[in-house]
């Protein structure tokens, strides 16, 4: 028997289009509520951008899961001084390093997503807000701090490393 479609597929392209979603997605809402004339957003504006970067966040994440599951991508460990993923359990309160995994699995799990906006205080060139997911675990409730900005970027730098490896 043939078969038009075998087991789920998500391209390194399709990847990267998300990283790029993603990442705009968190540049454009840590400055447009803040550093330009549209610092009082209408709850209608706050919902949009809400299903916009909920939908875009979870389809990245399953994204980078079934890569990982087909063993494409290698389960890397996010170190904390990238500033990119920090993870918690709230009753320890002891901040750890997270895997590439982790964070996707987090992201899909989270019972809460948010994300602060300062008005009319403008980030430093270096300064990312993050956005903090809580949820629980058998019963231990955690946090994730993720910078998205960051954590899309070391995606598409292992994605562009993994193809420069394959093309070799």
């Amino acid at each position: 028997m043939e078969y038009v479609v075998e087991k789920h597929r998500q391209s390194f392209d399709e990847i990267r289009r998300l990283c790029f979603i993603c990442n705009g997605l968190d540049r454009a809402s840590s400055c447009i509520f803040t550093e330009s004339t549209y610092t009082d957003p209408s709850d209608q504006s706050k919902s949009v951008l809400q299903s916009l970067l909920s939908s875009s966040l979870l389809h990245f994440a399953v994204s980078i899961r079934i890569n990982l599951y087909q063993d494409i991508i290698e389960n890397r460990p996010i170190p904390l001084e990238t500033m990119a993923a920090d993870y918690y359990e709230d009753d320890k309160l002891i901040v750890r390093c997270v895997s590439i995994k982790d964070v996707c699995d987090k992201i899909i799990h989270a019972d809460t997503v948010t994300k602060p906006i300062f008005k009319n205080f403008p980030l430093e060139k270096d300064e990312k807000l993050t956005f903090q997911l809580k949820g629980s675990n058998r019963d231990k409730l955690w946090t994730l701090n993720l910078c998205l900005e960051l954590f899309t970027e070391i995606i598409l730098k292992m994605v562009d490393e993994i193809e420069f490896h394959q093309n070799k």
